[in-house]
């Protein structure tokens, strides 16, 4: 339901453009968690936009995965070389556990007349210092997965 706490157990992802990649580590940089003018300006709460893996319940990682690249291919062009941030959770809780940020991911439905985004979720709570608040995300240990699916013909 809209607005429910993501276990802490489960995993996000966030689609990180190859330019928000370190050139050095390959991870993303501070720039790929960081807040998108829309996000701030818009009518609900800022939050960063993610996609939780086990909301498609049930299905093995590899095709909760899938279910994310295809949702984001209807919403934006993947980058041939854009990669998948994935995280878990209760990882971006305990970041945050003796700071001053106290950021909540929360499930957020997305539904348009383009696309319809049943995974869509946030992390919210991040307005009162974006910039900081990405960097610290961005420290967090995450698994990166290309971002664009690619077919064996």
């Amino acid at each position: 339901m809209k607005g429910d706490d993501i276990p802490k157990t489960d995993s996000i992802s966030r689609y990180c453009p190859y330019s928000r990649l370190s050139e050095i580590t390959g991870k993303p940089t501070g720039a790929a968690f960081q807040l998108k003018t829309k996000d701030i300006q818009s009518e609900i709460q800022p939050h960063i936009s993610v996609n939780w893996l086990e909301y498609f319940d049930g299905k093995e990682r590899a095709n909760q995965i899938e279910e994310i690249r295809i949702i984001l291919s209807k919403k934006m062009k993947i980058g041939t070389q854009a990669k998948l941030a994935l995280l878990n959770v209760g990882a971006i809780y305990r970041k945050f556990e003796s700071s001053e940020y106290s950021p909540r991911v929360l499930h957020w439905p997305d539904h348009t007349d383009y696309y319809d985004d049943p995974s869509h979720a946030g992390i919210f709570d991040v307005e009162s210092d974006p910039d900081v608040i990405a960097d610290m995300i961005a420290q967090i240990d995450s698994e990166l997965i290309p971002a664009k699916f690619y077919q064996a013909f």
